[in-house]
């Protein structure tokens, strides 16, 4: 595919000191390519392949060392080749997946170039066995994955080592649903120090069918972020940040009638030593919460699928009272699809309350609407019109940053 635009000032200068008003556009070129066979009733092989060449100019902003007149262009180049081995008999299933990836890219600031280059190899197996005791369904899956990274900027050269291996069962017995999933992960960075860490998590989760039409779910699970290596060797890094730690909480009453299912669920999430940009580095800020209440409810209408969703939340520093950065209070969406005549059509109306940045700078809520229609010419080739935030409406996702107005996309696909 190949796409243009010739894009929008990235930051308002009317809102920040020493911005480039010009436009800046984005021109992106991608290939995608996969192919599979099975050598056996049993066995079957792939591969999959994707190359994007991504050139974006874009805006910064300050008092030191920007200047109005500053040009900034993004130059990124990434490939990705992964191959598969697949094998299935009668009840257990087996995957064995390698896949190498390529990033380049370089960061051009009028004249001078930043060029920063990684690798990463990952292979992961994952094996899943299904089984059933009377009227009762059950599945017992394991795995394990390894990923080895490098990466070069400038003079700056770090690697880093990730393994992890995990075993989970989720099954039924009779009226009761469980899931049990159990996990450790080893992460070492390597820069100008070595680091390690290490952290084992869980996940519990049971559900209860009081009858057809209402279950009741419940679980809890613990979470693990070690520090990404640009956060600890980079310049505005901290080789000094401690890993994120979560544990979530999840209630929910589920309800499934003839043409809608409903959900609410109630939720907790308790985070330790979370990690934020402080203004000039990285830096943990100890506690973290959020408590609140999702709503939603999928029904279908003569044929039209309708889903909506809702979420009040409160997520804040419990130790300062201070909201989390970026994080709406409440926010939610609605979703319209269906087919008329060979057409296919859909809307997204999403609504977001106002956030918070860093500085105390406040970003204002907004709603937007989206909408599309595709249509098959022929069994190879589909033709598809978008068009986003038909209203237009002006509205920022980061302090100061522009966001697109109306656009509209017309889209051939051809899959042979």
């Amino acid at each position: 595919s190949d796409y243009s635009s010739e894009g929008y000032s990235a930051i308002d200068p009317t809102k920040a000191v020493n911005v480039n008003p010009d436009k800046d556009g984005t021109e992106r070129q991608s290939l995608h390519l996969s192919a599979s066979t099975n050598l056996s009733d049993t066995i079957e092989v792939g591969a999959n392949f994707s190359s994007i060449d991504t050139d974006t100019e874009y805006d910064s902003s300050g008092t030191w060392m920007t200047s109005a007149t500053d040009t900034h262009m993004l130059k990124t180049m990434s490939d990705d080749l992964s191959a598969f081995v697949k094998y299935t008999d009668n009840n257990w299933t087996n995957r064995l997946t390698v896949t190498e990836s390529n990033l380049d890219y370089d960061d051009i600031k009028n004249d001078t170039t930043t060029e920063t280059k990684s690798n990463q190899t990952n292979v992961r197996y994952v094996t899943n066995y299904r089984f059933s005791t009377g009227a009762n369904n059950h599945q017992i899956s394991a795995g394990i994955e390894t990923t080895s990274a490098s990466y070069t900027a400038g003079v700056s050269n770090h690697k880093s080592q990730r393994g992890g291996h995990f075993v989970g069962y989720n099954g039924n017995f009779n009226k009761f649903d469980t899931q049990l999933n159990l996990r450790e992960d080893n992460v070492e960075a390597k820069g100008s120090k070595t680091l390690k860490y290490k952290k084992t998590s869980y996940l519990v989760g049971a559900g209860y069918n009081l009858n057809d039409e209402i279950k009741l779910t419940a679980s809890q699970a613990t979470g693990f972020r070690a520090p990404a290596n640009d956060e600890l060797f980079a310049s505005w890094g901290n080789e000094d940040l401690k890993p994120e730690e979560h544990l979530s909480k999840e209630a929910s009453v589920n309800y499934t009638g003839k043409e809608i299912f409903t959900r609410l669920t109630y939720f907790t999430t308790d985070t330790d030593n979370g990690m934020v940009y402080s203004g000039s580095a990285m830096a943990n800020v100890g506690k973290l919460e959020n408590k609140g209440f999702e709503l939603f409810t999928e029904t279908t209408i003569n044929d039209i699928l309708v889903s909506a969703s809702y979420v009040m939340q409160n997520p804040k520093n419990p130790e300062t009272g201070e909201l989390e950065l970026k994080r709406a209070k409440r926010y939610g969406k609605v979703n319209v699809s269906g087919s008329y005549e060979g057409y296919d059509f859909r809307s997204t109306l999403s609504t977001t309350g106002t956030k918070q940045a860093y500085g105390g700078v406040k970003i204002a809520g907004y709603t937007k609407l989206d909408l599309g229609v595709s249509r098959a010419l022929r069994e190879d080739i589909k033709v598809d019109l978008s068009i986003e935030n038909l209203t237009d409406t002006e509205y920022e996702t980061a302090a100061t940053y522009n966001t697109a107005g109306r656009s509209v996309y017309l889209t051939l696909t051809y899959t042979p």
